[in-house]
């Protein structure tokens, strides 16, 4: 075996040792030695810086308000030396190249020069407006409101305290008040259906006893209103003037008492975006049609006209001192209007296209606040606040006196479609699309109670007249429902209407019940003595 050749590295000659090449490392890597990445983990570092730099490019691109006016980002190219349009380039896509050039540049503001000064100065010569002046007879009549509403609630509140200081001195009279109303409860228990009567050829819209209770109107979807004899259910009036069905029929707080028949007794609402005003029924019924019978139905005399609104009207009140009316409508706005300050005459045609001249009463003022149209809208029994409601399901309370939005409740899901006071005045009710009624506490300003109360739409709620000792409720769902306001328990559901039933009212003596029904009827409710 031949020995191998040894090769000894460097020399003993210092000078040879420099020109000498450093030997390769062999073995494992020491501590301080640096090796390379290998090509994927190298592309892989690569990408991630890129995809690092474009989240900051983002980042910087959101803080960049770029403009939305495309005749500003065409300022802006320029510029900057760009092309202000490209071949088949939409707006849209000018802003996003706009924004990657900002991007590119590194720029922080992609606003022309001038621009942002120009825009604050336009701001601040043009401040928005919350506010409208109103015109010298609305403050009037405001004034006019606050002096009638503070009496009313002088007295109110001095009657309650009186009872208060009553029932303190005499423990009794509290055993005779629950007795009463323990009477009242099982009367109505007893309550059915005494008379029925067709009111016209297509359903009807809506029902209301007179002040009186003598007389009960009915409106329809032909556009016709008709005055009933509560007693006997014969028709002693109508009325026809609107070009739409009529949505809402209210009497004059003194209709039938101490108002002459010549006055405005009536007021109707119309889907055509109007609302009439008419005289009372004569006790003579010198106008009938038919001078051979005296029990003739008359024809009431068109007093005034109401025109503003630019949608249906879907509800029409008086104020507590008859002076004033309140339209709401699905315009989103409700309306005040003075009865008392008929202007000019003005010629119109009748539904069957005779001319007619009848005096237009201007509108005081209309208020929004509403998104989206309303239904509903009641003076409280003092006359100083008025609660609205519509589709927005939110029921707001105005004051009167200021004309400012008070208080706002929301609680319901669905539209609002009715409102009514108790005779306490701080009481409200509500019922809505979503089949319930909620009881508002304007002392607590909350919502003090649901109902449950049918299975569809609540139409129409009623309070007692007297001390709002009960509460009624109509529905589509063909039923009515009366309820104790005290503990907000059902004591009776009428049962009788073949389709959805329109609206509700309650006679004065709160003795009986009238209800007015999609399937062309009235019908009265009242105490059987026989059940």
């Amino acid at each position: 075996m031949e020995p191998q050749e040894r090769i000894f590295y460097g020399s003993i000659d210092p000078a040879k040792a420099r020109k000498a090449p450093a030997p390769a490392p062999s073995g494992p890597a020491r501590k301080g030695d640096t090796l390379e990445f290998s090509a994927i983990t190298a592309n892989a570092i690569a990408k991630h810086r890129q995809e690092i730099e474009a989240m900051d490019a983002k980042k910087k691109a959101r803080v960049v308000a770029i403009p939305t006016n495309d005749a500003t980002v065409k300022l802006k190219l320029r510029e900057l030396g760009e092309p202000i349009i490209l071949f088949g380039e939409k707006p849209e896509d000018r802003r996003s190249r706009l924004r990657d050039l900002i991007m590119q540049l590194g720029l922080e503001d992609a606003m022309p020069a001038g621009e942002n000064g120009a825009e604050e100065e336009e701001k601040e010569e043009k401040p928005e407006a919350f506010l409208t002046e109103g015109t010298p007879a609305l403050k009037d009549a405001r004034l006019w409101i606050a002096d009638y509403s503070l009496k009313r609630a002088r007295e109110r509140i001095a009657k309650a305290k009186a009872k208060r200081e009553e029932y303190i001195s005499t423990p009794s009279l509290v055993d005779d008040t629950r007795r009463h109303l323990g009477e009242m409860h099982a009367s109505l228990k007893r309550i059915s259906n005494t008379s029925s009567q067709v009111g016209d050829e297509r359903p009807l819209s809506s029902v209301c006893y007179s002040p009186d209770s003598s007389c009960i109107t009915s409106a329809s979807w032909t556009g016709t209103c008709k005055v009933w004899d509560a007693q006997d259910s014969t028709l002693k009036a109508y009325v026809k003037g609107h070009r739409e069905r009529v949505t809402s029929v209210a009497f004059h707080p003194q209709a039938m008492i101490g108002l002459s028949p010549d006055a405005v007794n009536l007021a109707t609402s119309s889907a055509d975006g109007s609302v009439r005003l008419w005289s009372g029924v004569s006790a003579s019924r010198s106008d009938s049609m038919d001078t051979t019978d005296s029990r003739a139905p008359s024809t009431l005399t068109p007093l005034a006209l109401l025109e503003g609104h630019t949608d249906r009207i879907n509800k029409v009140v008086f104020h507590p001192s008859g002076r004033y009316v309140a339209s709401a409508s699905a315009d989103s706005t409700w309306r005040l209007w003075d009865i008392e300050t008929a202007t000019n005459t003005m010629t119109g045609t009748t539904p069957e296209g005779e001319a007619q001249e009848v005096p237009r009463i201007p509108c005081l003022f209309d208020q929004e606040g509403h998104r989206g149209g309303i239904f509903a809208v009641s003076f409280q029994s003092d006359g100083s606040l008025v609660a609205s409601g519509g589709e927005d399901a939110g029921i707001r309370i105005w004051d009167m006196r200021s004309g400012r939005n008070i208080l706002t409740f929301a609680g319901h899901v669905k539209q609002v479609i009715c409102l009514d006071w108790s005779p306490n005045g701080y009481i409200v009710a509500s019922g809505s699309d979503d089949h319930t009624v909620r009881l508002w506490d304007l002392r607590g300003k909350a919502c003090a109670g649901v109902l449950p109360a049918h299975s569809s739409l609540i139409s129409a709620v009623r309070f007692s007249k007297t001390a709002g000792e009960f509460l009624v409720t109509a529905s589509y769902d063909h039923h009515i429902k009366i309820w104790n306001t005290r503990d907000w328990a059902p004591i009776k559901t009428l049962v009788g209407h073949e389709a959805k039933v329109m609206d509700v009212d309650v006679s004065h003596d709160n003795k009986t019940i009238v209800s007015a029904s999609y399937d062309k009827t009235w019908k009265l409710w009242a105490n059987d003595p026989l059940v």
